[in-house]
């Protein structure tokens, strides 16, 4: 059976949904936002085909990643 990039990486993306939902009561943080990290790479190279698009919108992406992330576990940190 032929399973196309789109497929394989949405199979991927829900992986890794179900890590971070079996994850979320057991105060492994760090866990979570390196999931949440790597779907969002996911996302962004595949399903937005940024891959291919110039540096400067990918830095731009990460910085927003690092900005929400970071956010995120501070948030939930203090």
């Amino acid at each position: 059976m032929y399973f196309d990039t789109s497929t394989r990486i949405w199979v991927i993306l829900l992986v890794l949904t179900l890590f971070s939902w079996q994850l979320a009561g057991q105060s492994l943080l760090w866990w979570i936002v390196l999931f949440t990290w790597l779907k969002a790479e996911l996302i962004i190279d595949y399903f937005m085909r940024l891959k291919e698009a110039p540096l400067l919108w990918r830095v731009l992406l990460w910085a927003w990643l690092v900005v929400v992330l970071g956010g995120i576990a501070l948030a939930y940190r203090f």
